[in-house]
């Protein structure tokens, strides 16, 4: 955050309007305030964001700071801002939608000539040995009490947050596969391509990532294992096996991010090649749909209420002001016998759904 907080006040000037998007708990708002603007639009989606309106209101800041609900490419605007600040990097890089979220807001939001903050964001990638995370996230449901488990590899180990303590476990150089200026792209780039080059012998664990980011005129922010610990440490793409690598493989990779329904998704593919052939390959992707996602994923699917929403559809209907939760739970019960056995497993349900959405 101190990073982030010496490029605000670097790029901020007195009376700038603001825009941050991915707000949280409201700190990046407070920050440009702070620093002197004399308004700031604060997006964020989830419900962190009546934390923000009061810890805004806590530090008598609510005046200069107007919240809206929900992500910002739904979101519009009263007007255009000077300047449009994010902390929507992830681990990868990438895996918050960052860039997607800020092409949106250069082209709607941002005044000509305005500042992006982040200025750009380089993400790196370069395979390494890692012998612990292997240990106990892969090697170890090879055998569980003598059976085994390794189908449960690809729900536990795909895409881990890791700290790298040093460099001594890259098998190759790391290679850049994005750079992106955030005051000048017109594009979302979604597939990346990189070549290493092995320099040692070991085992190949997986894909290492992490970002450079210029945030603001020489203020840097980067999850790199050279620099000091940040909270988004490092992100480990791992392979399906261990691959024993020796100097001179080549190691070709192929990574797409790609959103699914809501969520931002990677799946990586890798081949080793020593001295022209083929000796290993696979794909792997942290993709974690369910049958209920993919549904509502489908083009033209017509949605239909199972059992728990027909339940949860009739005990809102039913809560008009002119009902106890005993009645309510009563008519429930009779309604639907199957489901609620006894008045008190209807009653149950009813304090469950209503939960919340009563007024007091």
């Amino acid at each position: 955050m101190k990073a982030y907080k010496k490029a605000i006040f670097k790029a901020v000037k007195k009376g700038f309007t603001v825009c941050d998007i991915g707000a949280g708990s409201g700190i990046l708002s407070f920050l440009c305030a702070q620093a002197g603007a004399k308004k700031i639009f604060a997006i964020e989606e989830g419900n962190i964001i009546d934390e923000a309106k009061e810890i805004a209101k806590l530090n008598g800041l609510s005046s200069k700071i107007r919240f809206f609900k929900g992500h910002s490419t739904d979101i519009t605007l009263p007007q255009k801002v000077d300047l449009v600040v994010s902390e929507l990097i992830g681990t990868g890089g990438i895996n918050e939608g960052i860039n997607e979220s800020l092409l949106d807001a250069k082209k709607r939001f941002l005044k000509p000539g305005g500042i992006m903050l982040p200025k750009s964001l380089e993400l790196f990638f370069v395979p390494v040995t890692a012998k612990e995370f292997w240990k106990v996230n892969m090697s170890f449901w090879d055998n569980v009490c003598g059976f085994d488990y390794r189908i449960k590899r690809p729900k536990v180990s795909a895409m881990k947050v890791m700290k790298l303590d040093d460099e001594s476990s890259y098998l190759a150089i790391p290679e850049m596969i994005s750079n992106v200026d955030f005051s000048s792209f017109e594009k979302i780039p979604h597939d990346f391509e990189a070549n290493f080059k092995i320099k040692k012998d070991g085992p190949f664990h997986g894909l290492l990532g992490f970002f450079n980011s210029e945030l603001y005129r020489g203020v840097e922010l980067s999850n790199s294992p050279r620099f000091p610990e940040t909270h988004w440490k490092q992100a480990l793409f791992p392979c399906k096996d261990e691959i024993r690598v020796k100097k001179n493989d080549i190691l070709k990779v192929n990574l797409k991010a790609f959103r699914a329904l809501t969520q931002f998704y990677w799946r990586w593919t890798c081949k080793v090649e020593r001295k022209g052939k083929e000796i290993a390959s696979f794909t792997f992707d942290n993709l974690k749909l369910d049958k209920e996602s993919i549904l509502f994923g489908r083009e033209g699917f017509k949605p239909n209420l199972n059992e728990d929403g027909s339940a949860e559809n009739m005990i809102l209907s039913l809560c008009n002001g002119n009902r106890t939760f005993d009645e309510i739970a009563k008519l429930l019960q009779k309604k639907m016998p199957k489901k609620f056995l006894n008045l008190k497993s209807a009653l149950k349900n009813v304090k469950q759904i209503l939960g919340g959405k009563i007024k007091a």
